[in-house]
């Protein structure tokens, strides 16, 4: 499988999720009255960087009023970041969700409604 297509994927997924969100529109992204909208993505991928940049720039090729702001931790610190963000209603506009007990807890929890 291409790797850039990978992880272009994992990122339309991400994006498709939040509408699975607790938050409303208004609350998950961040508009300028120009119209532009940051969203900010947190990530326990941070090799990948790179990667995610130039996917980032062929996104924006095609919707140039979105910016997505990578921002990623390391893989060991990713649950506790994520659980802290949650909890202290500080968390990013996307974000990766394993597909382990950690998904399931934020679902459980209420934090991310489908």
């Amino acid at each position: 499988m291409n790797y850039k297509w990978s992880l272009a994927g994992w990122v339309g997924i991400a994006v498709i999720l939040t509408g699975c969100g607790g938050e409303s529109e208004e609350e998950a992204a961040t508009e300028s009255e120009d119209g532009e909208v940051v969203l900010e993505l947190f990530s326990w991928r941070n090799g990948e960087t790179e990667e995610f940049n130039r996917i980032n720039e062929e996104f924006q090729q095609e919707h140039p009023n979105i910016t997505i702001d990578f921002q990623p931790t390391t893989a060991p610190e990713y649950d506790t970041a994520l659980n802290t963000q949650l909890s202290t209603e500080t968390a990013a506009d996307l974000f990766f969700v394993r597909p382990f007990a950690l998904g399931e807890n934020i679902y459980n929890a209420g934090i991310w409604k489908c």
